[in-house]
């Protein structure tokens, strides 16, 4: 153990230079890995205590700031007076993790508005979101405004953006998952066919009205024009979005602007309608809502 902290932790030294040393770049490696791992600050400060790992002799109580000053150090990754304790890649996806938890913790403290209608799974009708204090599980409640349905969905704003990135993460990982479908030409409806008919007629004609038959063209392109299946070239819209797409770490309001039409909630259910019209969902068979009546 280091006896102070002029030097960085994790580094000892030797013959008047700079190396590793031997215990404590084992703790500086694990700190790092953890905080990739999922682990944040405080659980990683509080597990070093539990274990009583010293970062000076006699003191082993760790705290989050001991730990963000060891994962902001660019000198963990070498300089020309210490040597490398971990690759310039772990340290740029620590700061990165660090960064995103940080935008998140600023997030989670304004209430969650999401930028695309919310409706019931059951009904499709609206639904409205309102925050109750009072209550001592999920304060932030979704009901549907449908007086016949009236489903009342719990679910805390974080946890519906967590639903929503895992869907978002799941389109990413396999943007293949959303369907083009067919760009086959569909067959002409009566009134386009009546249309056409109309057209040819005219132009067959010896002498034809100009300002009629105009009139008619642009009456036929309008009509086959309303009735182009774009739902393929929304599709590739989408997926293309996915496909370039990193995965997420927390809610990213221009991809899913982008690629999600509505959000649709139900018991258990979160369910994403795509700009071409395809959902996709999750669901937890174990939630429940306040209609839920006890047996």
């Amino acid at each position: 153990m280091t006896a102070n902290r002029i030097i960085p932790y994790g580094y000892a030294v030797e013959n008047g230079i700079h190396i590793p040393h031997p215990e404590e770049s084992t703790v500086v490696r694990r700190i790092f890995t953890d905080y990739l791992g999922g682990g944040s600050l405080l659980t990683i400060a509080k597990a070093l205590t539990a274990e009583s790992v010293e970062f000076l002799p006699g003191r082993s109580d760790w705290n989050k700031n001991r730990i963000k000053r060891i994962l902001e150090d660019e000198r963990y990754i070498g300089t020309d007076t210490y040597p490398a304790i971990i690759d310039a890649d772990m340290h740029r996806q620590a700061l990165t993790v660090k960064d995103s938890n940080n935008i998140k913790q600023i997030k989670s403290e304004r209430p969650f508005r999401p930028p695309c209608p919310v409706e019931c799974v059951l009904c499709g009708a609206p639904m409205k979101r309102r925050h109750d204090s009072r209550r001592k599980t999920a304060q932030e409640v979704w009901t549907c405004q449908n007086p016949e349905c009236h489903v009342i969905i719990n679910i805390e704003d974080n946890a519906l953006q967590s639903h929503i990135v895992e869907l978002m993460n799941r389109l990413i990982e396999n943007p293949d998952l959303v369907e083009v479908g067919s760009l086959s030409k569909t067959e002409p409806t009566a009134e386009v066919r009546r249309l056409q008919n109309e057209v040819d007629r005219e132009l067959d004609a010896f002498e034809f009205d100009k300002d009629k038959t105009k009139k008619v063209i642009f009456a036929l392109a309008s009509e086959k024009y309303r009735h182009i299946n774009n739902k393929p070239y929304k599709a590739y819209a989408v997926r293309a979005e996915f496909e370039k797409a990193n995965l997420l770490s927390s809610f990213l309001s221009e991809l899913f602007t982008l690629t999600v039409m509505k959000i649709q909630l139900g018991k258990g259910v979160t369910r994403l309608i795509l700009k071409n019209q395809q959902h996709i969902e999750r669901s937890d068979s174990n939630a429940t809502s306040d209609n839920d009546q006890p047996a």
